[in-house]
């Protein structure tokens, strides 16, 4: 079976969403910890982060642990089939060398 991020326009947010029962607060996307803790099967929301990136493969998620709540971020991994849709920071390679390979990586 092909995994997500093989397949032509796919978008698993919506069903991410709707299974967590992620809500939206002021700007941020926020989980109920415990919820995304039992969804995984995980015991720290660390461990929750490295289990919803290998099972969504489509997304990057950040999951940030708060006292009540978690926050959830997405963004659309890049595959074959998507485009360029901003235009290219040229500063942004500008930079030197190291710089580069640590912003690469803490995207790991």
């Amino acid at each position: 079976m092909p995994k997500l991020d093989e397949l032509p326009k796919v978008n698993s947010e919506p069903y991410l969403e709707k299974t967590l029962g992620i809500k939206k607060l002021s700007n941020i996307k926020t989980v109920n910890t415990s919820r995304l803790l039992e969804y995984t099967g995980t015991n720290t929301v660390e461990e929750a982060n490295v289990k919803l990136n290998s099972i969504y493969k489509d997304l990057e998620i950040t999951l940030t642990p708060f006292q009540s709540f978690t926050s959830i971020e997405t963004k659309h991994r890049p595959s074959i089939y998507t485009s360029i849709k901003e235009p290219l920071n040229i500063e942004e390679f500008k930079q030197d060398g190291t710089t580069i390979l640590t912003k690469q990586l803490d995207k790991m």
